[in-house]
């Protein structure tokens, strides 16, 4: 138990301490572009040292993958059907930090985001991540191009950019990680919603079979005998092979039940910011 003077020190030094945040880590999941321009947006509004992983391509390792305690750590992805993309969040698994400050970010267009930031809350939080802020980005859709097409617009990028000051400037306003309150945020809990409508590609005439979306598919549900073809209960709609197709030769197949799932009007809708 501590005297009068001595509680009265600590708590002048206390008050002198803040939170050191040496660098921002931004682990991305862009499939056609879009949150990779919403990711960049949020880091010119934190102006930290910036380190950036598209682990799409590049997987995280699970035995280098920690984040410290002053590493400010934004993970963003598309929501696919109202959840993370099944990829992204077999990868988003294998980080793991030390009571790190971390911001969850989904894109989406043509129909709610749902539990995709439950899901990445309820992902991380156990994997020793703290999670301050959240946001829900309205972005140009992936594969129906028509859906947001003009998003996120000139006042979205200027909220996203504040988004990142704000964050940078609450961390740096105390003195530990755990004054912040976790933000509440919709969606959840467990058991999530189901994902409907997935929209699988196929090769078109076009495709010579040359191989090389067989390669790139993270999930190799791509046979490489046949090319035009997909395996539908590998596939987890990542879109990759239709944008890497060096002859332009893979679609989505769009059926009527998927696009009406898909084309609630999302363009006059607003951004959102979740703080603790």
């Amino acid at each position: 138990m501590c005297t009068g003077l001595l509680c009265a020190i600590i708590k002048v030094s206390m008050e002198g301490f803040v939170m050191k945040i040496s660098s921002l880590h931004v682990f991305y999941y862009s499939f056609s572009g879009g949150t990779r321009k919403v990711v960049h947006e949020f880091a010119r509004g934190a102006a930290l040292p910036t380190k950036l992983y598209n682990t799409l391509k590049n997987p995280p390792d699970p035995k280098a993958c920690f984040l410290k305690d002053d590493d400010l750590t934004l993970i963003a992805v598309p929501s696919y059907g109202g959840r993370v993309p099944a990829i992204a969040l077999e990868r988003i698994k294998r980080m793991h930090g030390l009571k790190t400050p971390c911001v969850i970010l989904t894109t989406y267009s043509g129909r709610g985001y749902d539990d995709t930031l439950a899901e990445l809350r309820d992902t991380l939080i156990p994997n020793g991540f703290k999670i301050i802020g959240a946001a829900a980005v309205i972005s140009r859709h992936s594969i129906l191009r028509e859906l947001s097409a003009e998003r996120p617009n000139v006042e979205d990028r200027t909220q996203i950019r504040k988004f990142g000051q704000d964050i940078k400037s609450r961390l740096l306003e105390c003195s530990n990680v755990d004054q912040l309150a976790t933000p509440d945020i919709p969606g959840g809990p467990a058991p999530y919603r189901k994902p409907k409508a997935m929209i699988i590609p196929y090769g078109t005439k076009d495709c010579d079979n040359c191989g090389y979306c067989v390669k790139r598919c993270p999930r190799k549900a791509i046979p490489f005998d046949n090319a035009k073809r997909t395996l539908a209960t590998e596939c987890v709609a990542c879109m990759r092979c239709v944008y890497e197709c060096p002859r332009h030769a893979r679609v989505p197949k769009i059926t009527f039940a998927n696009r009406n799932a898909n084309t609630v009007d999302s363009s006059n809708m607003s951004c959102e910011f979740f703080l603790g």
